[in-house]
């Protein structure tokens, strides 16, 4: 389907936000064939789903400076772009990508999502936008939510971990010849800007599999 519906709210009132993603419409392609075309992935690895859907979580946002398509903002000061809220689907921005050259103002998570998923699927890549609600944001890689507090007692909540109401990334379908048996299937990518991988704000793809086994 082109349209659907991406879920936001919190875990006790939520909704599903319509989303045209437009995995047909030229522009979309376009801009996909684009962000392979400037990026550094080598020609020969375009056949590549892994490699291509990973690219594409780090072209999506542009927090390296790379040309990416989204700027994110949870400021909540929108001046000098679009809100994210205002946002209902993805060849709109794709439209103003690919018309200016120049990343798009502004995204937050769903928004990230909803661009994903048109990539992927104009591409051939099947993809879908997963929210999790109460989503834990683990920052140092421990696996667990921490909270810190100094010697005399006061909170340092500076170094706190943190649990948002929602979370909105991907999930692509695709074969794992390069891991052990049982980890092809659908695989998390993430292109919301988080944390660094390899030096660069992308996320994925990991074995949806191995993720609920811990591994």
């Amino acid at each position: 389907n082109e349209t659907g519906r991406i879920w936001i709210g919190s875990s006790k009132n939520n909704r599903g936000r319509p989303w045209l993603f437009g995995q047909f419409e030229e522009q979309c392609l376009n801009a996909a064939l684009y962000l392979l075309e400037i990026s550094d992935l080598k020609d020969t690895s375009h056949g590549n789903p892994i490699l291509v859907a990973r690219k594409l979580t780090a072209m999506a946002n542009d927090n390296d400076g790379d040309g990416g398509v989204l700027a994110g903002n949870w400021s909540g000061d929108y001046f000098g772009g679009t809100a994210p809220t205002k946002w209902i689907g993805s060849p709109a921005i794709f439209d103003e990508f690919m018309r200016t050259k120049r990343t798009v103002k502004f995204g937050q998570c769903w928004v990230f999502s909803g661009i994903l998923t048109t990539l992927c699927r104009t591409l051939g890549i099947p993809a879908r936008s997963v929210t999790n609600f109460e989503s834990a944001h683990d920052t140092d890689l421990s696996m667990t939510i921490d909270n810190h507090w100094d010697p005399a007692g006061k909170p340092l909540k500076q170094l706190d971990d943190s649990v948002w109401n929602f979370h909105v990334w991907n999930e692509t379908y695709m074969s794992r010849p390069d891991l052990p048996d049982g980890m092809g299937g659908w695989q998390a990518i993430d292109s919301t800007p988080q944390e660094q991988s390899e030096g660069v704000f992308r996320c994925g793809p990991a074995p949806v599999n191995a993720i609920k086994e811990g591994l």
